[in-house]
């Protein structure tokens, strides 16, 4: 995994600051975002997709319903498992809680 630099921006549901990605895969083009891929917003846990300019926009219900089902499946399971950050840039709490032995 690596950790592209896209622009700066927004997520467009909470306001959270996107600095940086992180993606899935074995090489650097594997996580380098492209328009097109899907994310999820580490505040908010938002479904998002990057545009041409590499912008996070929310996904329509409609959207979500036509990706491929693992990449549902995937951020469905994210979402579920609530590992999102809190104002300051730490895991929660309750994150914390569920990592301990």
């Amino acid at each position: 995994m690596t950790d592209p630099k896209p622009p700066e921006t927004n997520c467009p549901s909470c306001g959270y600051l996107f600095a940086s990605t992180t993606g899935i895969g074995d090489t650097p083009k594997d996580a380098t975002p492209r328009e097109g891929d899907v994310s999820l917003c580490l505040k908010c846990l938002s479904y998002l997709q990057f545009d041409a300019e590499l912008r996070p926009r929310i996904l329509t219900p409609s959207e979500f319903q036509a990706l491929p089902d693992d990449i549902r499946a995937g951020m469905i399971l994210a979402r579920q498992l609530g590992w999102r950050i809190d104002t300051w840039g730490q895991v929660t709490a309750s994150q914390r809680a569920r990592r301990s032995p």
